[in-house]
């Protein structure tokens, strides 16, 4: 009889792996249902525009400069010199900025899919040091391959300057600049650029103070809106009626405020944190990851990602099948009704069932209504079959009710993202607590007689 038993568990644990087949096949259904979500996200971007990245005002001053090389003479068989030009830029960030950033968002969708976008309407003021520009073309004349000024310029990147509704203003000196597209920067080439006139190098010289600005930018966005500080002193404030933002980078917000009508936060950082200029120079010599990695910003954040959440559902999907097969097979021990494998695996399927229902359905309305829906239908789904083949309403209700409640915890995992692992570890305990008091009088040895 012990030989019984072990076949019946070898039987049970048999059909537990063959379950794991169609609950890879759901789960392969929902990456591959997510991964349309992000193919449309990029179709979406390729009409509208991506997400953003704002960096600038800086102030370029191109120059010529001039040095001897020694080239190889292959008929003198001798290095012959040579005098070679070549043009350079010294780059000047701002002393100090202010960004104000307003983001009007809505929904784009296509198909069944929907993705936040947004209008930015960004404003930012702030100068530029003339002290600092007059040292620095005072260190540049005074080497000898100097040769002279070319016309000086404000650049302007964007990751995407398909965003722009209509011609920025840029205010220099409190003169309007004409804006003209490309930055003219060889490692930042997605922007616009303002040429400045020659005279700004005498009037730099005369300068005492500060050479004020300010920009208008209304920019198009997807999802993301993010900033490089650059300036000295920068303050960067951003607010919108996105109840559900997200901050990234490498600087967190060091005031915000968020409600179901939006939020709004604001950032204050100096060039003690960011170290940007010798991150330039590294980015001048071709790594740029350093520079990049200064940016911060918000991402219009989705709360409820139902893809994330059916995935992390079907993880779960083993413990409950083996759940209901434990919970039948101490049914079966206790009261010896055989119960056929093929009954099992019918209750194993209606289990996998359950994750399909939910992925379709939550694509169409709200994920906890789905969740809600798919659980009573495979519950009472299971409760009928129940009532038949255990022969019993009472049996088969506390088998129903017992689903219900594994089904309500796993909601609570699902929607829980700090404890999930916690909850899911109290589960498997409480349950294989459950398993063992029910079974703690059971005479293994006698338990199959009924098969005699």
């Amino acid at each position: 009889m012990q030989k019984a038993l072990l076949w019946k568990i070898a039987t049970i644990f048999g059909l537990i792996l063959l379950l794991l087949i169609p609950l890879a096949l759901i789960q392969n259904k929902i990456h591959e249902r997510a991964s349309y979500k992000a193919e449309v996200k990029q179709s979406i971007a390729e009409s509208w525009t991506g997400r953003q990245s704002f960096l600038g005002p800086v102030l370029v001053l191109p120059y010529i400069v001039q040095w001897e090389d020694k080239v190889w003479d292959p008929q003198a068989e001798q290095y012959q010199k040579v005098v070679k030009t070549g043009r350079e830029n010294m780059y000047i960030f701002p002393q100090s900025m202010q960004l104000e950033s307003q983001l009007e968002t809505e929904l784009r969708y296509k198909g069944i899919y929907k993705v936040p976008v947004y209008k930015n309407t960004v404003v930012a003021e702030g100068g530029f040091s003339t002290l600092e520009i007059k040292n620095r073309l005072r260190d540049i004349t005074q080497i000898n391959e100097f040769i002279k000024w070319e016309e000086p310029y404000i650049s302007i990147a964007l990751s995407d300057p398909r965003g722009i509704d209509k011609i920025p203003q840029l205010n220099w000196f409190n003169k309007r600049l004409d804006i003209k597209p490309g930055t003219k920067i060889s490692f930042w080439q997605h922007g616009v650029h303002a040429p400045l006139s020659m005279n700004l190098y005498d009037e730099m010289n005369a300068h005492e103070k500060s050479i004020p600005f300010d920009l208008n930018l209304n920019l198009r966005g997807m999802e993301t809106f993010g900033v490089l500080p650059l300036a000295k002193e920068m303050s960067v404030s951003i607010r919108s009626s996105w109840p559900h933002p997200s901050f990234y980078g490498a600087f967190l917000p060091s005031s915000r405020n968020v409600t179901s009508d939006g939020f709004s936060a604001n950032w204050k950082i100096t060039s003690f944190a960011t170290d940007v200029n010798n991150k330039l120079l590294t980015c001048q010599n071709g790594n740029c990851l350093p520079f990049n990695e200064l940016e911060f910003g918000v991402s219009l954040f989705e709360p409820v990602d139902v893809y994330a959440q059916s995935d992390r559902a079907t993880k779960y999907g083993v413990l409950f099948i083996v759940f209901v097969f434990i919970a039948f097979f101490v049914f079966e021990m206790l009261n010896r009704l055989p119960l056929h494998p093929v009954q099992y695996a019918l209750i194993g399927l209606a289990v996998a069932i359950f994750y399909l229902l939910l992925i379709s359905l939550s694509e169409h309305i709200d994920f906890s209504l789905a969740y809600g829906i798919s659980t009573v239908c495979c519950v009472s789904l299971m409760f009928g079959y129940f009532r038949t083949i255990l022969k019993s309403l009472r049996v088969a209700s506390y088998f129903s009710l017992s689903v219900l409640l594994v089904y309500g915890l796993l909601y609570l995992i699902i929607r829980s993202e700090d404890y999930a692992l916690l909850m899911g570890a109290l589960l498997c305990f409480s349950s294989l607590g459950v398993v063992m008091y029910s079974t703690r009088n059971i005479n293994w040895d006698e338990v199959t007689a009924y098969r005699k």
